[in-house]
């Protein structure tokens, strides 16, 4: 089978919110709840605001070669791959089988985006900020070296609406509003290919009354991935068609004295990014044994995987060690003047040194579950059974972990800098599980053990060696004392139930009632203590803390009626979704408010070619966040307001769709 994707999806980031002055920022004690009727919205309707514009879709920025290119938003998440898939399946006598699925995939999948960070004071930007000690703003910047030369007749700094300076003239241009969006334009792109196999040999047996389905298979993948990223900075109005936003040095009539402060409201083109190029080998094998006993009514499944992860790597970025700002003044600039601009003084281009790193990963898991029928059985009209699994599994490094991670050794040191990146996980379910002619019901338990990537403390002298004969605990510390760095892993513990139901009323032929309920208690905590300073000659250690892990609610309901209207071509459907409190964050300081949502649609089936479907989202305008960021002493406007950003929950929304089969 041959498949093509070419599909462009729009990604909308969080939108900025304030809280009325004389909040104060949450405390483990006492979170701070965010809501839509609690925060205050800057100038985007929380339900239908975007901070794009088609103002704010545009910008220039540096890719790794120093070269400058065109950013559009509008161009979201665009993937385009060709995919080629091919399965065989073969049965043998004797009960032998064979099986295999090959996949090949090639292309790439661009993202273009826009960021949001905390919303920023104006007069911050200019002046500084006078929580941040040494922050002098952009007035600051202009009495500095070296631009101080081009900004001696300046009396300051202002920001004006870009869209409103026509020239050097500035009298006449509209000012900056007091509280600007802090936008992150993201540009990335990845090409990649993969080859995909999975081959299976499978042997049915009969041991007596036991049967047994035994699988013996392997797996094997290649993938190569190139890709580049950049995130520059800029500044807008925060409005529902916002604009940008640029700031320049001016005299004391009103004109532009030397290089604007940021070009086309881009404040640094690019600051910071990366760029890799890697190539990753996995191969597993893996056994399974599906055994029935008891004439069928006790099943147990019994599973066994080791792979192996082989990755080679080279990575580029921005902050390398070595690596330093460019300058990128265009050749018809003349430095200094009002046609040349400070954006392009400090580019940080993701040319760093090359780093290369080959590094070889590996896991074994299993599993083991058990299915044993209470009542009823096959051919009958209900059956009962109970459940449970155990697995001891695990996480390979992904693509970013390998890549934004850095090497595993300091090229120049050769001391450890990068953990353990395998992570382990433990897994229990049980539960009971009905099913008849009507009711589908089913009830489980769970406990999962999550042990993340191991990460490393700081950097730290060996108080207890010496170095030339002289203690390391003393004060200076001798030169050439070696160093010691502790190990440690974030865990999840989550423990909760999962209520799922259906039902199919005899007296509603069509109607289909289903619903789930989820319970869950997660816990965030380190495994072990730390190392993170000394102070007074003496270790200072970070201990272990339980938090609840942000974006995990306690409780999801969720409920969908589903009407097959009898001899009609019509199916309509509903939902109502109710999604618990949450955390911002893993410090337990600010909460999500719950929400509860309700969706409808209707599916009309015209022939075996033609179907047409309707879909209301958020049916309710339900008004809520789906997450976002915390309130912080360090997020705070001129007027003693707190600021954010989160991601609101899309107001009601209607979709069409037309689907043809051939």
């Amino acid at each position: 089978m041959a498949q093509h994707i070419d599909d462009i999806t729009a990604f909308y980031q969080d939108v900025p919110y304030a809280v009325a002055k004389g909040a104060t920022p949450g405390t483990t004690a006492t979170p701070f709840t965010v809501e839509p009727g609690k925060v205050q919205n800057l100038g985007l309707n929380f339900g239908t605001g975007t901070p794009v514009s088609n103002q704010t879709s545009f910008y220039q920025l540096y890719d790794g070669t120093g070269k400058q290119f065109n950013l559009d938003i509008k161009d979201g998440i665009h993937p385009k791959f060709n995919i080629f898939t091919a399965k065989v399946d073969k049965e043998f006598g004797g009960g032998w089988k064979f099986g295999a699925n090959v996949r090949s995939t090639s292309g790439s999948s661009g993202f273009s985006a826009m960021f949001q960070d905390p919303p920023v004071d104006t007069g911050f930007l200019i002046g500084g900020n006078p929580a941040n000690a040494g922050d002098t703003g952009f007035n600051g910047l202009i009495r500095s070296a070296p631009y101080a030369a081009f900004y001696s007749r300046a009396v300051g700094v202002k920001g004006y609406y870009t869209d409103s300076v026509t020239g050097t003239d500035l009298t006449k241009a509209q000012a900056a509003p007091s509280v600007l969006a802090n936008d992150v334009p993201v540009f990335g792109r990845v090409n990649a290919t993969t080859f995909v196999s999975d081959l299976r040999l499978s042997k049915r047996l009969d041991l007596g009354a036991t049967k047994h389905d035994i699988t013996l298979g392997l797996y094997n993948s290649s993938y190569t991935y190139d890709v580049t990223s950049v995130f520059a900075r800029a500044y807008s109005s925060i409005e529902q068609r916002s604009r940008k936003v640029d700031f320049y040095a001016v005299d004391a009539a009103g004109q532009q004295v030397g290089p604007s402060i940021t070009k086309d409201s881009v404040v640094n083109p690019a600051l910071f990014g990366l760029g890799a190029t890697s190539s990753q080998l996995t191969r597993a094998i893996y056994a399974l044994d599906h055994a029935s006993l008891l004439d069928g009514r006790l099943n147990i499944d019994v599973g066994a995987r080791y792979q192996d992860l082989k990755v080679n790597r080279v990575t580029t970025n921005s902050f390398n060690p070595g690596n330093t700002c460019a300058n990128v003044t265009s050749n018809n600039a003349t430095v200094g003047s009002t046609n040349d601009s400070l954006a392009y003084k400090c580019v940080s281009i993701p040319n760093g040194a090359p780093q290369y790193d080959a590094t070889r990963y590996h896991g074994f898991g299993f599993s083991l579950g058990a299915n044993y029928r209470l009542f009823g059985g096959p051919g009958g009209e209900s059956e009962t059974t109970v459940y449970a699994t155990f697995a001891k599994s695990f996480r390979l490094p992904g693509f970013e972990d390998y890549i934004f991670g850095g090497p595993a050794t300091n090229a120049s040191t050769g001391q450890i800098a990068q953990g353990n990146l395998v992570e382990k996980v433990l897994q229990y379910e049980g539960g009971i599980r009905h099913v008849d002619r009507q009711f589908n019901v089913s009830l489980s338990g769970f406990i999962i053990d999550f042990k993340a990537k191991e990460q490393l403390g700081s950097t730290l002298v060996d108080l207890s060696a010496n170095a030339g004969g002289v203690s390391c605990s003393v004060v200076p510390t001798p030169n050439n004392c070696p160093v010691v760095r502790d190990r440690y892993r974030t865990k999840l513990n989550n423990k909760g139930l999962e209520l799922e139901f259906g039902y199919r009323p005899s007296f509603v032929p069509g109607l289909n009632l289903q619903g789930s309920l989820v319970l869950q208690d997660p816990k965030l905590s380190n495994d072990a203590p730390y190392r993170d300073g000394i102070i007074n000659g003496q270790y200072h250690y970070v201990q272990p803390s339980t938090y609840t892990p942000g974006r995990q609610p306690k409780i999801v309901a969720n409920f969908r009626p589903v009407y097959a209207i009898p001899h009609t071509p019509l199916t309509v459907f509903a939902q109502a979704y109710y999604y618990g409190k949450r955390f911002a964050g893993n410090d337990d300081t600010a909460i999500y408010a719950a929400y509860t949502q309700f969706n409808a649609g209707a599916l009309l089936t015209l022939n075996k070619h033609f179907d047409v479907q309707f879909n209301v989202d958020n049916l309710n305008n339900a008004s809520s966040f789906t997450e976002g960021g915390s309130i912080n002493a360090g997020t705070v406007l001129s007027d003693g307001r707190y600021v954010s950003v989160a991601r609101p929950l899309i107001g009601r929304s209607w979709k069409f769709t037309l689907s043809y089969r051939y």
